[in-house]
């Protein structure tokens, strides 16, 4: 979805969020999942404070879509839960 790579584009350049993206189509996800058709995206912030993480997905759900952050399939409300695994999950 070109939408996506443009809002992680902003989100990178114009609000300054560094981040990796861990998976677009690939990864360890349900047979419905929206990843497979390329309508969602999985980033890891680089610094692992609660401040980018939470405006990382602030503004995903600003610009439409859901984003919340989640370890191996479980959310978590906060998004303050740095271990391996975490990551905001963002479908549009």
């Amino acid at each position: 979805d070109p939408e996506i790579l443009e809002t992680l584009s902003i989100l990178r350049v114009n609000r300054g969020i560094r981040f990796t993206i861990t998976s677009f189509t690939t990864g360890d996800h349900s047979l419905t999942s929206y990843h497979y058709a390329g309508r969602a995206v999985d980033i890891v912030p680089t610094q692992a404070n609660n401040a980018d993480w939470s405006e990382a997905k602030l503004y995903l759900n600003s610009v439409g879509g859901t984003a919340i952050c989640e370890i191996n399939g479980v959310v978590i409300p906060k998004c303050d839960n740095f271990s391996s695994g975490a990551h905001v999950h963002w479908q549009k």
